[in-house]
């Protein structure tokens, strides 16, 4: 089997209009919004649910932030970079210096960011804890 070419494919998949890039990086604080409405509804038993929503949807922006698909200039990635990471009480900057250091290494064993991949789906999950740890 063949890959297609981007030129086969069409370049508006280089392109990202200003409304997805606001709504890739106000997911994450929509999400927020909605675990203090679950909360003070004493909806409680949603909360990690939502959670695991914020962390899905901060991980998934940040990571475009890095690899700078969202189009935006270097000021702005800065800046979404420290808002992202606020979110989760992590540095958006050292997730960008980690993850840059997966792709110089992947895969290997020197590359904790990839070693969950090898984990089955609950491996993955009960590794979360230790994942920061590693990357430290």
């Amino acid at each position: 089997m063949t890959l297609p070419k981007l030129s086969e494919l069409g370049t508006d998949l280089l392109v990202t209009t200003r409304p997805r890039r606001i709504f890739t990086l106000s997911l994450p604080y929509a999400g927020i919004a909605l675990f203090a409405s679950a909360w003070m509804a004493g909806w409680w038993w949603l909360t990690p649910l939502i959670a695991f929503g914020v962390f899905v949807a901060v991980v998934t922006a940040t990571h475009d932030v890095v690899h700078r698909s969202l189009g935006l200039g270097r000021r702005s990635t800065e800046w979404a970079l420290f808002l992202l990471g606020a979110v989760l009480l992590e540095s958006g900057h050292a997730y960008r210096a980690t993850h840059l250091q997966h792709h110089r290494t992947f895969p290997s064993d020197n590359d904790p960011e990839g070693y969950p991949a090898n984990l089955s789906a609950v491996g993955a999950i009960l590794y979360g804890p230790v994942f920061l740890i590693r990357l430290w």
